[in-house]
């Protein structure tokens, strides 16, 4: 596949890490696929948790002002999605997140903040993929299917996007 004409925005990054730190989404993606496909660096945008969080989250909105094509998301146990955490506000833009005690220990990090792209900007997408895999995963995915949409459940508002998809694995379809 040509990458070179596409752009890549990443959802989040800790406050504080650098770009070669492990625990770095930048570190991250750059390892795992970046680096492996014929992506362009003048089309890469990642967030820097080591520069100025208040600046960025202003410049990285300013750049997501236009809708992006795809947006591929997580869903956290909580049913947070990027780092919106739940009790985000559905009209949160790029901000600073202070992550909850079970998201830290989930991905077993020292970090307690992260600039995230918020949710308003997550629903511009043209299209949302959700991937969940886990039994884990099971909670926010029965969530997003049943409850009512509600900030408590952020993975809940998903359900208002005019072309949303979502892939779950096998242990997940069982139980839900």
């Amino acid at each position: 596949m040509d990458f070179s004409s596409a752009k890549f925005f990443n959802l989040d990054e800790y406050i504080g890490a650098t770009p070669d730190n492990k625990e770095s989404y930048n570190y991250y993606l750059r390892k795992n696929f970046l680096n492996k496909i014929n992506a362009l660096e003048e089309n890469i945008f990642i967030l820097r948790g080591d520069v100025k969080p208040k600046v960025q989250c202003k410049k990285y909105e300013k750049l997501l002002s236009k809708p992006v094509d795809l947006a591929i998301l997580g869903v956290g146990t909580d049913a947070h999605i990027a780092f919106n955490e739940p009790g985000t506000n559905f009209n949160s833009k790029v901000h600073i997140a202070k992550l909850f005690k079970s998201t830290i220990k989930r991905n077993k990090t020292a970090f307690d903040r992260a600039i995230t792209v918020g949710i308003k900007t997550i629903m511009k997408s043209k299209k949302i993929l959700l991937l969940a895999y886990g039994v884990e995963k099971v909670k926010p995915i029965r969530a997003l299917l049943f409850h009512e949409i509600t900030e408590k459940e952020p993975v809940t508002i998903l359900k208002k996007h005019p072309n949303f998809n979502v892939i779950i694995t096998k242990d997940i379809a069982m139980r839900v």
